[in-house]
């Protein structure tokens, strides 16, 4: 299974709000029902949050489907619940 990189330009972004930038959903209605289906994780943890806040790094499983948030140009580091963010230039 591979992971679908999202650019994402300003962080922080919600999960309702990634849900539909990177139309895995077509609406808030739906972003809303697919998070409290149960059926989306955040970092391999269930989240039914729809405010719940992404930042660069974090992966998002719905379903078998992963995405990874990611920032154009930069180089992303997790380590435990830290994440560094560096601009390539």
């Amino acid at each position: 299974m591979s992971i679908k990189e999202i650019i994402i330009e300003r962080y922080p972004i919600t999960l309702g709000q990634f849900l539909k930038y990177s139309a895995i959903v077509s609406d808030g209605m739906e972003a809303r029902d697919i998070i409290a289906s149960g059926t989306v994780a955040i970092n391999g943890e269930i989240d039914t949050r729809r405010g719940r806040k992404l930042f660069p790094g974090d992966t998002v499983t719905v379903d078998t489907d992963q995405y990874q948030c990611s920032r154009s140009g930069a180089f992303v580091e997790r380590t435990g619940s830290r994440t560094r963010c560096e601009s390539d230039g």
